[in-house]
């Protein structure tokens, strides 16, 4: 991504053949896969952004929902704001009952109990999302993804199965 920010500034300054490639590369690649997403079923939500609930026969580990959400143009789901998980529970009910959802959060990759939403915003120990006694099962050497349930996170092995809940990028628009 970075040599293809670079390659824009290239071609603003330079007019750079190789990076118009780049580009437009880039951007068809992002056209393709909004293109495929869009086939599928998206509830979207008053704050623009659309999502996508496995069902109840699909509970997997968190690397599959991982998969399967980048399989569909997407990832999976991250909470950004306490609006948007009220906006979840309202088009999600079951979220804030019985059924439990991977997101994006993990700690994988880095050290234990440092969560992170997809790999970008840090998801503090101390947030108020966390359900009481959350996060608890992190410890150096195991991974752990967190999932919501009940209208709260919880970390959990990554290995243990659940539904999840995908969310797809803000630059897929629909036509």
């Amino acid at each position: 991504m970075r040599r293809l920010a670079r390659c824009v500034v290239l071609l603003m300054v330079a007019g750079g053949g190789f990076c118009a490639r780049a580009v437009a590369d880039h951007q068809e690649a992002t056209t393709d896969k909004c293109t495929h997403a869009l086939k599928q079923n998206w509830t979207e939500l008053s704050n623009g952004k659309k999502y996508f609930a496995s069902d109840e026969y699909d509970n997997v580990e968190w690397s599959v929902a991982k998969g399967a959400c980048e399989k569909s143009g997407s990832g999976l789901a991250s909470i950004e704001r306490e609006e948007e998980m009220q906006l979840l529970l309202d088009a999600f009910p079951e979220i804030g009952f019985h059924a439990s959802y991977w997101l994006s959060a993990s700690d994988v990759g880095r050290r234990a109990g440092d969560f992170r939403w997809g790999g970008g915003p840090d998801l503090p120990k101390d947030s108020p999302w966390w359900s009481h006694d959350q996060p608890s099962t992190f410890r150096p050497g195991r991974e752990t993804c967190v999932m919501v349930l009940a209208n709260k996170l919880h970390d959990l092995p990554c290995s243990s199965t659940h539904r999840y809940l995908c969310q797809l990028p803000a630059n897929c628009k629909s036509s």
